[in-house]
């Protein structure tokens, strides 16, 4: 279930190799060309599901011919549990003939929320050859944990918060 995009074959965060001056390093040097994608009509059920299986903390949203149009995070999903009851319960009322009756909510059941309904339609995205203080200072300002590394209008990676970590941990401590 989980879906896979292929992005590129050249080396990436997965593999960096060598640790290379913090300075020199570029978003195409640590970002992850497999990248998890859900699509904006999965339930949230399968969302839930795709992310848990990849182990990741969020995930683009793309349309079926492969547009970006969003990103979803576990936030998103855990926001949508504490909002209340998925499903709620029909309210009591009195009809005009004095009969009791219920009324039932028009808000969607949980399994008809989909992806396109809870994602944040604002992509942080950068280009592969900007380099780690810029992607750095992105993700702080925007107050994102991920940026879409994106080339000519295509995706070609992901850059996390704990991606960059990773990158400033393979540096020599400074002496």
């Amino acid at each position: 279930m989980t879906r896979f995009s292929e992005v590129d074959s050249v080396q990436g965060s997965q593999g960096m190799g060598k640790a290379q001056d913090i300075d020199q390093l570029r978003a195409a040097d640590i970002m992850r060309r497999e990248v998890v994608t859900v699509r904006d009509s999965d339930t949230i059920g399968e969302v839930e599901v795709i992310i848990a299986d990849a182990g990741v903390s969020g995930v683009p949203v793309v349309t079926v011919d492969g547009r970006i149009v969003g990103v979803i995070s576990m936030r998103d999903l855990v926001n949508q549990h504490a909002a209340g009851d998925p499903e709620p319960l029909p309210l009591p009322t009195v009809d005009d003939d004095g009969e009791d009756s219920l009324i039932e909510p028009s808000r969607p059941k949980s399994a008809e929320v989909r992806a396109a309904d809870l994602m944040s339609p604002v992509i942080e995205s950068t280009h592969p050859e900007v380099d780690l203080r810029t992607v750095a200072r992105q993700m702080i300002d925007r107050n994102v944990h991920r940026v879409l590394v994106v080339e000519d209008g295509q995706l070609r990676g992901i850059i996390s918060t704990f991606d960059l970590l990773r990158a400033l941990a393979s540096q020599p401590a400074p002496r």
